[in-house]
């Protein structure tokens, strides 16, 4: 059985529930119960049995509920049993991406885009303007053709960062003069110890990576998430899109050789330790999934205004 089936099967499985059920039995049982009472009148101890086959009901519905979920760990299990293979291939299919030229990868960025439905691109948009503030800079992962980075200029600087110069020429188009002034440019190294170690520490309010992670391995979205944290103020926010595949589509684009296998629960998991709070979580139907994290604290900034000033010949 392909995975993409399995996982439909257990995000199915996973929407089981008898909860509702036993709630709608319980209120008929007691009423049942109640409107017998109402009169003292019994025939051959029946008023016993059917308490006792009530219980009874109610015992096998707590059974059913126990073993659906027994059920349910163990498909979770098997799921996690076979799935070593898939992180083996996102590693390779990682490796095969560093060979593309910086062509290449623009062209993937322009012709596929994540955010191609205006409706979530709206969304995603209101939702990182919620976070920048001219009292704390900003840090957006691959740019790309600066699509969002407008949603960042209010912060102060707002740092600019990918694997490549080449990739960054894009944006570097999109402002004035004076405004490049105010932006910092960088060129990471995904192999390094250390991938954002020209970053200033404990500085930034929000950095941003949108159609990046999904391209990245688990161990490699790890490490940009601990280093992340490290780079935040306390109370500033990380905010990424990844390939979710915990749902179908999302294994669907791995099979395809499209996304890098990256299951949602993993992910969580990976940002809990690093320090984070899941601040919100977004998984929508057109396979764009996307996590707001805090680092614990409360965001503050010593800024009271932004500072402007003019120098003039003596």
């Amino acid at each position: 059985m392909k995975l993409s089936r399995l996982i439909t099967y257990k995000h199915m499985v996973d929407g089981l529930h008898i909860s509702h059920i036993q709630d709608q039995i319980e209120t008929e049982l007691k009423q049942i119960h109640t409107d017998l009472s109402i009169q003292n009148i019994d025939f051959d101890n029946l008023k016993s049995e059917i308490e006792k086959q009530s219980q009874m009901i109610r015992q096998s519905m707590t059974a059913i509920e126990s073993l659906l979920a027994q059920f349910k760990k163990n498909l979770h299990g098997f799921v996690d049993s076979i799935e070593e293979p898939y992180y083996a291939r996102s590693e390779s299919l990682y490796q095969e991406s560093r060979k593309d030229s910086a062509e290449y990868t623009l062209d993937q960025l322009q012709f596929k885009k994540l955010l191609y439905e205006p409706a979530t691109n709206e969304f995603f948009q209101s939702r990182l303007k919620l976070h920048s503030n001219f009292k704390w800079p900003a840090l957006e992962i691959r740019p790309g053709f600066g699509d969002l980075t407008p949603c960042l200029v209010a912060c102060d600087p707002l740092y600019l960062v990918d694997t490549n110069d080449a990739l960054l020429q894009p944006v570097k188009k999109m402002f004035t003069p004076e405004y490049q002034r105010r932006i910092r440019y960088y060129t990471i190294d995904e192999s390094a110890k250390h991938i954002l170690n020209q970053l200033p520490r404990q500085q930034f309010g929000i950095i941003v990576a949108v159609n990046f992670f999904n391209f990245r391995p688990l161990p490699l979205i790890k490490k940009y998430v601990q280093e992340s944290f490290s780079l935040l103020k306390p109370g500033g926010s990380l905010i990424f899109t990844y390939n979710n595949c915990d749902y179908p589509i999302g294994v669907d684009n791995f099979e395809n050789s499209y996304y890098c296998y990256t299951p949602g629960h993993q992910i969580a998991e990976i940002c809990k330790q690093a320090g984070f709070r899941i601040a919100a979580s977004f998984d929508l139907e057109n396979n764009v999934s996307w996590l707001e994290l805090q680092r614990p604290g409360r965001l503050s900034s010593i800024r009271g205004g932004q500072a402007l000033g003019k120098i003039q010949s003596l």
